[in-house]
C-alpha cells in the first residue's frame, strides 16, 4: 500500500487543512520495511497552538462496505494530541498500515486492541478506539460533498483504556460515548489522562 500522490488526494488535503486548522505540511509515515506508505497531513489547532490534528490522506483510495451500505467508501482517519505530538501521527500511521495491508475493518465502535501498548507500555490509554469526529462533523462533511470522486468517510480514532474498554463491551457503543463524551468531557488530546472508570 502506497498513498497517490493524486490532484483528488492533493485537493482532500488542502480541504481538511481549510476546515479545521493551521500551518498544514503533509509527509509520508513508512511501515518497518520501508514498503508501504501513507501520507498523514498535519495541522495546528486554531484554538490552541500547542494541540494538533492529524489525519491520512489518500487511506480513502481503499474501498470499503460500512455498516452494511451498498455502496463503497473510503475512510480517512483522525487523531488529534497536545504539543505535536510525532506519537500520535506514528499510531494513525499504524492504523492505517493495519487497515491497508491486513484488512482490519475500521468503522465507528471499532477496537483496535492493544495498539498503543506498542509504542508506550506505560501509559494508562492501551486500545484504540474509532468514532465520528462529532466536534467537526460539519465541515467534514461538506469536504466529502466537494470530493465528488470517491465517498470519504471520516473516522476519529480515540485512545481508551482496558477498564473503559471493558465497559464499551459491556454496555454498547451509546452507553461508551455517553461516559466518555457526555458524563466527563474527556480531552481528546490527551494521551495521558487519566480513565475515566
Amino acid at each position: 500500500m502506497k498513498t497517490k500522490k493524486s490532484q483528488i488526494n492533493i485537493n482532500l488535503a488542502r480541504a481538511i487543512a481549510e476546515a479545521i486548522g493551521l500551518n498544514p505540511k503533509v509527509y509520508p509515515h513508512f511501515d518497518d520495511n520501508n514498503l508501504n506508505s501513507i501520507d498523514i497531513l498535519e495541522c495546528t489547532d486554531p484554538l490552541d497552538q500547542k494541540k494538533s490534528f492529524f489525519c491520512t490522506i489518500g487511506l480513502s483510495d481503499i474501498p470499503v462496505k460500512i455498516l452494511n451500505d451498498e455502496q463503497d467508501f473510503g475512510i480517512e482517519i483522525f487523531i488529534v494530541a497536545k504539543d505535536k505530538n510525532e506519537f500520535a501521527s506514528t499510531l494513525l500511521s499504524s492504523c492505517s498500515f493495519f487497515i491497508g495491508k491486513d484488512n482490519w475493518e475500521a468503522r465507528p465502535g471499532t477496537i483496535f486492541n492493544d495498539l498503543i501498548t506498542l509504542y508506550d507500555k506505560n501509559l494508562e490509554m492501551k486500545h484504540i478506539y474509532f468514532t465520528e469526529p462529532f466536534l467537526w462533523q460539519d465541515k467534514l462533511e461538506q469536504i466529502s460533498s466537494k470530493i465528488k470522486e470517491k465517498n470519504v468517510l471520516f473516522l476519529l480514532a480515540v485512545p481508551i483504556s482496558e477498564s473503559e474498554l471493558f465497559y464499551k463491551n459491556k454496555n454498547g457503543d451509546e452507553e461508551f460515548e455517553k461516559l466518555l463524551f457526555l458524563n466527563n468531557d474527556i480531552d481528546l488530546f490527551d494521551f495521558n489522562r487519566k480513565s475515566v472508570i
